[in-house]
């Protein structure tokens, strides 16, 4: 259960897969490699790791050898130079018991390809090659196999980012095609010393964003708020802060969905949502205290918003329950409950899990730069930090 992604192939002459010369004191053996996933080769131009090479048996000694059940991409990824047999044994008194896999044959004709994402490694369940192997168990390593994998980080456009540091300009998605907005008791022109929440400072000239007054009429979410028309709303993120506990809830006119996060004075307040919403929709963002049944006693200012809409033609992948995102080099999960965060590297391997809360959870301590595929509950998403 070995996935070998572009093993060997650089050799200058033979070179061995396998290679054991200790007879084991003459006691029998059994030797199994078997439900191993070979993908590929480093070159094709030199020698690959290839060879099967053991002892030979004593007379009284037997020695099993399984080859079963491997899965070989393309066909003769681990063949021996000029050679057509993968894994080929040395020895000719050693008989192997042999039943390899390919890619055309008719139960796995219809995969079209192995990997989902290659850049990942990964495997859907709804592979052939997750209960391909011996007894009906999984062909390579356990690591590639998921969900199918819906993209957050590649979607065609990313509009509405306000800077904090610079003139503010009105951001395009509010004039644009499609999409428009209202607002009550909201202030698009506000210029504030963001202070503790943003690093910045009066001195330095302070920080833009969008300022929304204190919840009138103590109504949430009718009260104070800012209103978006938009022709769909994949996904929605945000941050903002207040001189005071200051929370942000997002709704909208199509589903029941309500999704809030709250903090402390002077601290970034983020919230994340993931709508999935692919017709005209309203999208409403309503200021609240730090907990969502709570009214915010002042001001709450906006300083970043980012709208996304799903990629066009893309093939069709489950609806996130959870949202995932990164900023500044660290992971953040919105997650909807209790659930289990489980954070992979490229190769497969599991770098952290943690128990999420319900609420807004932090990860921290993973390289920016690298990708990473995150799995939340049932949820599975790759993301590059």
């Amino acid at each position: 259960n070995n996935t070998f992604y572009k093993f060997g192939g650089s050799g200058n002459n033979a070179r061995q897969f396998l290679g054991y010369g200790e007879n084991l004191g003459g006691n029998n053996a059994v030797i199994n490699i078997n439900n191993n996933l070979f993908y590929d080769r480093w070159s094709t131009s030199h020698f690959p790791h290839a060879l099967i090479v053991l002892f030979e048996p004593d007379s009284e000694q037997t020695v099993t050898l399984n080859i079963l059940n491997n899965f070989f991409y393309p066909d003769t990824v681990v063949a021996a130079k000029d050679g057509s047999e993968n894994l080929p044994v040395v020895n000719s008194s050693i008989v192997p018991n042999r039943k390899d896999l390919f890619m055309f044959m008719p139960e796995f004709s219809e995969m079209g390809k192995v990997f989902q994402d290659e850049d990942l490694l990964t495997i859907a369940f709804t592979s052939p090659l997750y209960t391909a192997g011996t007894n009906g168990t999984f062909v390579g390593a356990e690591q590639c196999y998921v969900e199918e994998i819906a993209m957050l980080e590649d979607f065609p456009y990313e509009t509405g980012k306000l800077s904090t540091k610079s003139t503010f300009e009105l951001p395009l998605w509010m004039t644009g095609e499609g999409f428009g907005y209202t607002y009550k008791s909201a202030d698009f022109s506000t210029r504030e010393s963001f202070a503790t929440a943003l690093g910045t400072t009066a001195d330095a000239g302070g920080a833009n964003g969008i300022r929304i007054a204190k919840a009138v009429d103590n109504e949430i979410p009718t009260g104070a708020n800012i209103t978006m028309y938009m022709a769909e709303c994949d996904s929605i993120y945000m941050t903002c802060w207040g001189t005071g506990g200051r929370g942000m809830m997002i709704t909208n006119d199509v589903t029941s969905d309500t999704i809030h996060a709250g903090n402390n004075s002077y601290t970034l307040v983020e919230v994340a949502a993931k709508l999935g919403i692919n017709q005209p929709v309203h999208v409403k963002l309503s200021p609240t205290g730090k907990t969502r049944d709570s009214y915010s006693t002042g001001d709450t200012y906006i300083n970043e918003l980012k709208i996304f809409k799903a990629e066009p033609n893309s093939v069709k992948t489950p609806q996130l329950r959870n949202a995932v995102f990164s900023s500044g080099g660290v992971l953040y999960v919105q997650a909807v409950e209790e659930t289990t965060i489980e954070v992979f590297n490229i190769l497969g391997i599991r770098l952290n899990t943690s128990r999420a809360q319900e609420g807004l959870n932090v990860i921290e301590g993973l390289n920016i730069g690298q990708m990473y595929l995150i799995r939340v509950g049932n949820d599975v998403v790759k993301l590059k930090l």
